[in-house]
């Protein structure tokens, strides 16, 4: 089975956790790119997507110029970080600064109201459970958030919590896996950009 992780294109707003914040005119622009380069290079089978508008309407691009029809997931959708969801990292340090700084130098822990790396982690390990089958010769789109793709790449590759973040997930990019009947996991490319 292949996995396409891809990213929504750039929302109006950074730090919106699961404040549904809408795609950008560049985010829709991104989303377009994607969506034409997949439908020429790369057949897909399933898209999944976090149903948080940004990522749904990426993932709706990809499915209406791949011919594909999106699965929304609630699974899939971003980390929340409670009180400073919808905040730029300014905002937070102006409206909460304890808060933010205790939260800033302990990421792994839930922020008030929010939710730990380890709740996402198990979300994740969840959803590879559900939809990864290395069986398959399928090939399938999730479309999600950067901090979830992030503890994805995590279990892929093995790479411990204490690692988190390894990977600075860019909008709109992609990265394409592999996971095979032997129990072999591949990595093709990470966070390409179209």
């Amino acid at each position: 089975m292949k996995v396409l992780l891809i990213r929504h294109g750039k929302s109006e707003k950074s730090g919106g956790g699961q404040i549904d914040i809408p795609l950008s005119e560049k985010g829709l622009l991104q989303a377009q790119k994607v969506s034409q380069y997949l439908a020429k290079h790369q057949p897909i089978d399933r898209i999944y997507s976090s149903p948080l508008t940004r990522a749904l309407h990426t993932a709706q691009a990809i499915g209406e110029t791949t011919g594909t029809p999106v699965q929304v997931d609630v699974q899939m959708m971003e980390r929340t970080s409670g009180i400073f969801d919808g905040y730029t990292n300014e905002e937070r340090e102006e409206r909460y600064p304890s808060e933010w700084l205790y939260f800033s130098n302990h990421r792994a822990e839930a922020a008030p109201n929010g939710e730990s790396l380890f709740h996402l982690d198990e979300r994740v390990s969840q959803v590879m459970d559900r939809v990864v089958d290395a069986s398959s010769n399928d090939t399938i789109a999730i479309v999600s958030h950067g901090e979830w793709i992030n503890l994805f790449l995590h279990k892929v590759l093995e790479v411990p919590l204490y690692h988190y973040p390894m990977f600075k997930v860019k909008p709109a990019s992609v990265s394409l896996l592999s996971f095979k009947k032997t129990g072999q996991k591949v990595v093709h490319y990470l966070n390409r950009v179209y």
